[in-house]
């Protein structure tokens, strides 16, 4: 209760390492998404939902698109390249 509306910091060596398939928030942000070659956006935050996770990405002149980080839609993470392959479900970038 004391660390209510409190940033928390941590130096990244006192970080636990996570298990495959894992990351940390503030190694999503500023990842760019890519489908099939084309650049989609970069993550500008991951909304957690209770279920499975939001990825907000920022697309230059659109509104942001709200992807879904389930296995279907996330193909492939490269955190030292900072760069997601993912497959974006039929008919969400028309929303």
């Amino acid at each position: 209760e004391k660390l209510k509306n409190s940033v928390l910091s941590a130096e990244r060596d006192d970080m636990e390492e996570l298990p495959e398939d894992t990351y940390y928030v503030t190694d999503l942000i500023g990842c760019v998404i890519f489908e099939n070659d084309t650049e989609i956006g970069k993550i500008s935050d991951v909304i957690a939902t209770g279920g499975v996770d939001l990825y907000e990405i920022r697309r230059s002149g659109n509104k942001p698109l709200y992807l879904p980080a389930s296995k279907e839609n996330i193909l492939n993470i490269d955190i030292e390249a900072k760069a997601i392959q993912v497959k974006i479900p039929e008919g969400l970038l028309d929303l």
